[in-house]
């Protein structure tokens, strides 16, 4: 979706996303809808839903 103005929402910082992250964890999409909001070039705004999937990083020997 595009808009000419920014979408009213509540916004986030990638600190406060990590935190949202660690503390629901696998469960986060079950609470919470996250969507980015992208500046265009041309002054407008789009918006993407987005879906997470935590995977545990490989533990290298």
């Amino acid at each position: 979706m595009r808009f000419s103005k920014r979408p009213k929402y509540k916004y986030l910082s990638w600190m406060e996303l990590e935190k949202m992250l660690y503390d629901k964890g696998q469960d986060f999409d079950k609470f919470y809808d996250l969507e980015i909001v992208e500046k265009l070039p041309n002054r407008t705004y789009k918006k993407n839903k987005v879906n997470l999937s935590i995977v545990n990083p490989a533990i290298t020997y």
